[in-house]
């Protein structure tokens, strides 16, 4: 599935800057590490808010070239690769993902992780819940289960609603899903001080159950 994706990614892409820069441009090879990435949070994050944009930290990576640096010339006018990687993304997700987050001109950054919290936490919280899922598969190495430990006693029973059991198994350091569709990913709002313009509060995003009980009890105190 990987493979067929990064083909797909790397195919719209090259289609996209070729249709609007001409063939053989240099833009192609900068933008295209940067796509499927974009096209996975665009397909967890759909539905998300209305109305909004988002800006993404991405963690230092040597495909990632520096975006802002990278400028291409259409005539008289100078266009960076920033401002093709928006186009781009935002035109696929306005048709595939309708109320998905879009992106400014400056919307993706790239840079180590001691400089972004945000990359920071996605690393702890998606290492910790991937220990958490072989613990829960069979896998109970000490190493495992401290970190698993770990991610309960920072989140608690939200950890324990999820449970992997029955859906996905285990080949070596492997997961193997059950069926197709055995994980469905999704990303929330936890909603702690709503903004006080009527125009945005009219479509600010709902409870919709998946922020567990203690996101719940947070919001509520």
């Amino acid at each position: 599935m990987k493979t067929e994706l990064l083909g797909f990614g790397d195919r719209l892409v090259k289609g996209a800057v070729e249709k609007a820069l001409g063939g053989g441009n240099p833009a192609v090879s900068v933008l295209q590490p940067y796509f499927l990435p974009l096209a996975a949070l665009a397909a967890v994050s759909r539905e998300l808010a209305p109305s909004v944009e988002m800006r993404v930290d991405m963690d230092e990576h040597t495909s990632f070239r520096d975006l802002a640096a990278a400028a291409h010339q259409v005539g008289p006018v100078s266009i960076n690769a920033a401002t093709l990687l928006k186009g781009i993304y935002n035109g696929y997700a306005m048709n595939l993902h309708e109320r998905t987050p879009l992106l400014p001109d400056d919307g993706v950054k790239v840079m180590k992780d001691s400089k972004s919290a945000l990359i920071q936490a996605a690393d702890v919280i998606g290492h910790f819940a991937m220990n958490h899922m072989f613990m829960r598969l069979g896998h109970m190495s000490k190493k495992k289960i401290a970190r698993a430990k770990l991610l309960a006693d920072a989140f608690g029973s939200d950890v324990d609603g999820f449970d992997p059991t029955g859906k996905a198994t285990l080949s070596n350091n492997d997961f193997i899903l059950v069926t197709d569709g055995s994980f469905t990913f999704k990303v929330a709002w936890q909603v702690t001080k709503p903004p006080s313009d009527p125009e945005l509060m009219s479509n600010w995003p709902k409870d919709d159950g998946m922020l567990g009980e203690g996101a719940k009890h947070a919001r509520e105190e």
